[in-house]
């Protein structure tokens, strides 16, 4: 294993590059670059340096990084790397790691911008994600192909200190174990754009940070669709995850399509093609991040007009309150959960179900003109005092079943 250092000053005296820019309004095209030396970049832009990068093949063939956490906070060992405010502009060019601990583009720093359009971006080892912004450090890009093979080698990626990356008319395949599509310690914004992680989650939000994805076709093959947790790393604020999807597809080849543990998160869909596998549509419960007895998992899933269908499950210590707004309709079952639905909004019950409380309905009436039923028992928790205005009683559901308390 690589030797962990993780103090910022010790890592900057370690970066090196073959070419590395301090200047303003530096130029450069039909260009090969290639390092091959440990915690040494082909291309370093600081000192609030300025350059714009055309046809470029940029390469980073062996030289593995000495420090793993120097790499993932502070682009030690990247093949482009951009520090200090730098800003860079890259078009129609090559970017291509084989080394571990060598991300492709990373821009680290408030201030540091990294600019891509119609580049590909290849990593083939470990820890060497496509595009990668620490610190508030901000990349952008369109027209990429990001491809990744390695473990913990994310498509798009932010890491401790909050990055920004924002992309559009993208495709990002990853294969390795660990390497979602997108993985957001800060801000991270796709549009346009397809995503297939073959051996992770789609998508991974930890703690106080969000995805916000917009006409997005985005696939997980291993494990859930999203992820929403807290690890035990501290390379992430803990807060409210927050995932927002508007359109496109969300796919889980294995597992639930949304899975949140240990943290607080907010979910909101709308006008999303689901699928998955396993039949479950959101899951929170305790893993193996946190403390035991207090690492569940507490979401709410806001949906507008939105189909959805599967299995709810809330966990012992877990918390799930699904809003169904505007022409939503679930179908499904639920089991420990909460749900509130809007009065366009339908619950098709397909199976037995035990329910929290039903949101901000307040009368039996309203209730049942939302729930579809064909003789299946749905429990409630009668202490609950959003209950109160079922007082504790069975009713009888139009099209069979019943609603009853949970005794």
């Amino acid at each position: 294993m690589p030797q962990q250092i993780a103090d910022k000053n010790t890592i900057i005296k370690l970066i090196t590059a073959v070419l590395t820019v301090t200047t303003k309004d530096y130029y450069l095209e039909n260009t090969t670059i290639t390092s091959s030396k440990a915690n040494t970049s082909a291309l370093y832009f600081r000192n609030s340096s300025k350059g714009i990068l055309r046809n470029l093949n940029l390469q980073k063939i062996g030289g593995n990084t000495t420090s793993e956490e120097g790499s993932n906070f502070f682009g030690l060992n990247a093949v482009l790397l951009g520090t200090e405010e730098s800003e860079v502009q890259v078009e129609n060019s090559q970017i291509f790691s084989n080394a571990d601990g060598a991300n492709a583009v990373f821009a680290t720093g408030i201030g540091t911008k990294i600019s891509l359009k119609g580049v590909k971006v290849e990593t083939t080892m470990n820890s060497s994600r496509g595009v990668d912004a620490t610190e508030g450090g901000y990349i952008e890009g369109t027209g990429l192909v990001i491809s990744t093979r390695g473990a913990h080698s994310a498509g798009i990626a932010t890491d401790r200190g909050r990055g920004i990356i924002q992309i559009s008319e993208s495709v990002v395949e990853t294969r390795g174990e660990g390497s979602p599509g997108i993985y957001s310690t800060g801000t991270i914004e796709v549009k346009n754009s397809r995503l297939v992680a073959y051996g992770s989650e789609g998508a991974v939000v930890e703690g106080k940070n969000s995805i916000k994805l917009e006409e997005v076709e985005l696939i997980g093959h291993k494990k859930a669709g999203v992820m929403l947790y807290q690890s035990f790393s501290g390379d992430a604020e803990q807060g409210i995850a927050q995932f927002s999807m508007i359109g496109g597809q969300l796919e889980a080849k294995e597992g639930p399509l949304f899975y949140v543990t240990n943290t607080e998160a907010q979910v909101y869909l709308e006008n999303v093609q689901l699928t998955g596998t396993s039949g479950i549509l959101i899951k929170a419960g305790s893993d193996r991040w946190g403390i035991p007895g207090k690492n569940g998992g507490n979401v709410i899933m806001t949906v507008k007009d939105q189909e959805m269908e599967g299995l709810i499950i809330a966990e012992k210590g877990s918390s799930i309150l699904i809003r169904l707004t505007g022409k939503s309709q679930f179908k499904g079952s639920i089991q420990g959960a909460a749900i509130d639905l809007e009065a366009s909004s339908l619950w098709e019950v397909t199976g037995d179900s035990e329910v929290r409380y039903f949101g901000s309905i307040n009368s039996f009436t309203d209730l049942q003109s939302r729930i579809q039923n064909k003789g299946y028992t749905i429990k409630y928790d009668a202490l609950d005092t959003h209950n109160k205005y079922l007082a504790g009683k069975t009713y009888q559901l139009a099209g069979g079943g019943t609603l009853t308390p949970n005794k």
